[in-house]
């Protein structure tokens, strides 16, 4: 009875965890799907004119001239919508891709949650929190932090199992790190901080192992000689002979 409870409890979790996505993603796409005009960011413009230009074959393009922008990712996301005559049913489209991929990033926030806490619960606060930040108005706009937030939680997520994967095998976890990684800095080129900060973390704790072991090294040594002189008479003898002469009798 307790396994199968466990196992309704997790199901459970895992339901609300995917209601809260779609939820998510229909209160994203209704509150975004309105007329838009591109005048006020140059990042849209260029999104919304590179996946216009890679939709008819002309590569990387932008006011038809050849632009050198290697933040593509997110204006190949938006491709299928290009497919479709300009208009209002083109702008649907991406709000509906936007909606469903900036609400997506709940499963990483979950799943990141659940591996520090080890509770269901918390887990499922902290993804019920992650549809509600500001940050999720991104989804009624053409910007990359759209598929940028969700690629960086699950690049987290990736460096969270390879800190604490304990079976020996972590290749897997190091693949998803460097697949996930890739694929967030063709999304915005701030990913690479993201590195930066791993690695930082690796020469940090490499240079506190080294001087915690060091440190111990010197106690351990330190406590064997005190062994050693409480326990050969030799040693107290010498010492007495050094420390403690006895004074002269007249």
């Amino acid at each position: 009875m307790n396994s199968y409870t466990k196992f309704i409890n997790r199901h459970t979790v895992s339901a609300c965890v995917f209601l809260f996505f779609i939820t998510s993603a229909a209160v994203r796409f209704w509150l975004g799907n309105f007329s838009k005009v591109i005048g006020i960011y140059h990042d849209e413009l260029c999104y919304y004119a590179i996946a216009k230009s890679l939709s008819v074959g002309h590569g990387v393009m932008v006011q038809n001239l050849p632009y050198d922008y290697p933040k593509i990712l997110y204006s190949i996301l938006l491709l299928p919508a290009f497919y479709l005559p300009a208009g209002s049913a083109r702008i649907t489209i991406i709000t509906l891709i936007n909606a469903i991929t900036i609400s997506s990033g709940i499963f990483p926030t979950y799943l990141i949650i659940n591996k520090i806490s080890n509770n269901r619960k918390i887990s499922l606060v902290g993804a019920l929190f992650y549809i509600l930040l500001p940050d999720m108005w991104y989804s009624a706009e053409f910007m990359s932090e759209v598929l940028f937030l969700p690629l960086a939680l699950w690049c987290v997520y990736a460096l969270l199992q390879l800190l604490l994967e304990d079976t020996g095998h972590p290749y897997r976890w190091v693949a998803g790190y460097a697949l996930f990684l890739t694929l967030s800095i063709f999304t915005k080129e701030v990913a690479m901080y993201i590195h930066a900060a791993w690695l930082g973390y690796i020469i940090l704790y490499g240079l506190l192992q080294f001087f915690l072991t060091k440190h111990a090294g010197v106690r351990e040594k330190n406590y064997n000689d005190t062994l050693i002189k409480q326990s050969d008479p030799l040693c107290r003898n010498k010492e007495r002979t050094l420390w403690h002469i006895p004074a002269r009798q007249p």
